[in-house]
This record gives C-alpha cells, sequence and structure tokens, in this order.
C-alpha cells in the first residue's frame, strides 16, 4: 500500500492483511523504513493488524503511535513458525508465536479488538482526539455535556482510608465529557491489557481533547512497575 507524502500533512494508516514466512532467515535492506520513522514526528501513524504479519510489515506495525490487533485473527512475528521450527526444532502455531494474548500483555500491540470492525473503529476513535500533523491544534468538538454537571458521587468515590480501593476508570468517566447525554463517556483507554497499574487514554472536556494519565489502585497497588 502506498501513502500520500508526509508533507501533506495527512494521518498514515498501515493495513497488514498478510505477510507469509519463505521459511528461512535473511537480513534484507529495510525499504520504506526511513519514510515510516519521518512520518512518525510529523503525522499521527496507525496499523491495523488484520492477519498474520511477519517480517519487514512487523516492524513497521509497530512503528506508529497506536497499534490494534484482532482476537484470533493477528498474529505478529519476526519470523513464521517454518523459521522457528527451523532455527530451534520448537512446533509452535502462529497464535503460540505471537498471537494477541502475547503481545497484548506485552505491550508490543497497543489495543486488541473483537472484530476487524471494531479495529477500525478504535483507530478511527483513536484519530478523533488528533491533529492531521505537528502544525494543527488538535480538534474541538461540539458537545451537549453541560460544564456546570455536578456528580455527587465524586464527593464518596475516593475512601477516606487510604488502604480501601476505588475504580479510577468510573472516577475519569465521572469527570470527562459525556456523549449526547448518555452515561457513555469520552474516554479512550489506551493499553488496557499491559502496563496495567496504570491507566492512559485520550478523553474530551468541553468538547476539547485532553490526555489521561493516572494509577490503578486495584492493580499492584497503583505501583508503577
Amino acid at each position: 500500500m502506498s501513502f500520500p507524502p508526509v508533507s501533506f500533512g495527512h494521518p498514515i494508516d498501515h493495513m497488514n492483511p498478510q505477510d507469509l514466512s519463505m521459511g528461512a532467515t535473511y537480513i534484507p535492506s529495510l525499504a520504506g523504513l526511513r519514510q515510516s520513522v519521518d512520518a512518525v514526528a510529523i503525522v499521527p501513524v496507525t496499523s491495523a493488524l488484520l492477519g498474520p504479519v511477519v517480517g519487514l510489515a512487523a516492524a513497521k506495525a509497530v512503528l506508529g503511535h497506536f497499534s490494534v490487533m484482532v482476537k484470533g485473527l493477528s498474529q505478529l512475528f519476526a519470523a513464521g513458525p517454518p523459521v522457528v521450527r527451523q532455527a530451534t526444532f520448537e512446533d509452535l502455531s502462529k497464535e503460540a508465536l505471537g498471537g494477541w494474548e502475547i503481545h497484548g500483555a506485552n505491550g508490543t500491540v497497543d489495543n486488541v479488538a473483537e472484530t476487524e470492525e471494531e479495529a477500525l473503529e478504535q483507530i478511527r476513535n483513536f484519530l478523533s482526539y488528533l491533529p492531521n500533523s505537528i502544525f494543527a491544534l488538535p480538534p474541538a468538538s461540539r458537545t451537549s455535556d453541560s460544564t456546570d454537571r455536578k456528580e455527587e458521587e465524586l464527593l464518596r468515590i475516593i475512601p477516606r482510608r487510604r488502604s480501601r480501593q476505588y475504580d479510577i476508570r468510573t472516577l475519569v468517566g465521572l469527570v470527562v465529557d459525556r456523549e449526547g447525554g448518555t452515561r457513555k463517556t469520552s474516554f479512550f483507554e489506551l493499553g488496557a491489557t499491559w502496563g496495567r497499574s496504570i491507566v492512559t487514554g485520550f478523553a474530551r472536556l468541553d468538547g476539547r481533547a485532553v490526555g489521561v494519565l493516572t494509577s490503578d489502585c486495584k492493580f499492584n497497588g497503583g505501583m508503577v512497575t
């Protein structure tokens, strides 16, 4: 897939449907890698892994600001099962070698989706918080959520006793914008399946994009590990 020049200032979406291993290893030239590195510094770069992603495609899949795998469909590895079998005599499946349960837990990819449609929707949501390039400001959207909204639950959600836990995601949802006057919030979480003591993501306050970074006391006491 070809992309428009970075100078155009448009986000780049890497679609990685499949890249089959040839059963041998070699050191190739990294064609196009320089362009990918330059793009990351200027425009949002995202990757949707929609099948087995191997070799150079695997390198480009994780070279960006956001990546998402699909459960039971996506695998990611530098070399496929035939290469591993030839080198180590281990007979591993694609899922065991680089499925979502592995990369969703080790942080190689940011998020995991149930379906292809959900993966693409996550990319759309991610990009909605960002400008098209570093030469623009993040977009502001209209919101029907009143800036005067008061949440009584905020007065009691954090226990008086410091040894007791509370739900940080509920707290974030009470603070940020809600969509269309519903209970659905504007919080878009990143990396929920890895680095779980820290909750990160994007949200909106009065229609403006903000970043969220906070500890989760329900996992390892919120310690940074």
